[in-house]
């Protein structure tokens, strides 16, 4: 396994977390993904694949279905609730084909894949789904806490609002240029 000090240490064309508690499979996709580029993580457990997103960040989470505790849709979706917009690509065997597809079918974040796949076509199956993310992280506004979008005129203009408010006239200052200062106007009720 990379740690995640090499993995951030070098320029890799995007970052994957794969998640299986077989490491066999684990390892042929991180081959496969190294091999073009991307910088690659295994947590084999989903306490691992948890702690592993709170610490890095990821491009894309690549998980089994079929996971001790927990499904790998219901594990990404943990995830995004940490980690909002996080990609993620379930691989599952042809099985457990309908229940992968109504689970991910809430979730246009979530996409799945049947074993066995050919090289070519889950390598572009990850990079369109990571463009795709990133395309969305990018028209979406980042919000804080308290909803503001993280745009300094819109931040701004919504947090005076809001003083303005509770706390009537407390924005209204005028720049005295006799003594250098703010001076407050006060607010007459």
């Amino acid at each position: 396994m990379m740690s995640g000090a090499n993995m951030s240490s070098r320029n890799y064309r995007y970052r994957v977390l794969l998640v299986d508690e077989n490491p066999k499979p684990v390892e042929t996709l991180r081959n496969l993904l190294s091999s073009r580029g991307y910088g690659c993580e295994v947590a084999l457990t989903w306490r691992d694949a948890l702690a592993q997103v709170k610490r890095q960040v990821f491009d894309l989470v690549v998980s089994g279905y079929r996971l001790k505790d927990k499904n790998g849709v219901m594990l990404i979706q943990e995830m995004q609730g940490i980690k909002p917009g996080l990609a993620g690509l379930v691989l599952s065997s042809f099985s457990d084909m309908k229940a992968v597809a109504h689970d991910t079918h809430q979730s246009d974040a979530i996409h799945f894949m049947t074993r066995p796949y050919q090289d070519d076509k889950f390598l572009k199956t990850a990079e369109d789904i990571i463009r795709t993310a990133k395309k969305k992280k990018t028209a979406e506004p980042e919000k804080s806490d308290k909803g503001y979008i993280l745009d300094h005129k819109v931040y701004s203009h919504s947090a005076i609002s809001d003083l303005e408010r509770v706390y009537p006239g407390i924005t209204q200052g005028v720049w005295d240029e006799a003594i250098d200062k703010v001076k407050w106007r006060r607010h007459r009720r």
